[in-house]
């Protein structure tokens, strides 16, 4: 199964594509409800995510500006803008 991400423009619209064909430095929304499709830096935005698709915990986990995500959590309740910064096919969740 493809997953699809939100890619931001710079003109403030958004595309859909897979996620496979987002490059290092794309900005990616991830509202709430979806998955981080991408490994990169929240940009702007804080949220909590499940990350228990990717290490089992249960427990959400607070994330914000700064800060490093993967490929495969859940963000519960704030919308994400995220650098990628790493391609798709590398991210070790994707590939699984």
């Amino acid at each position: 199964m493809t997953r699809v991400a939100l890619r931001l423009r710079p003109a403030g619209t958004t595309e859909q594509l897979p996620a496979d064909k987002l490059a290092i430095g794309d900005l990616v929304l991830v509202r709430p409800g979806e998955r981080v499709t991408c490994d990169g830096t929240i940009e702007e935005d804080t949220s909590a995510l499940d990350e228990s698709p990717v290490t089992g915990e249960s427990i959400q986990v607070a994330r914000g500006p700064g800060e490093a995500v993967v490929a495969g959590p859940i963000n519960a309740d704030g919308v994400l803008r995220v650098v990628g910064t790493l391609k798709a096919k590398h991210a070790g969740v994707l590939v699984l």
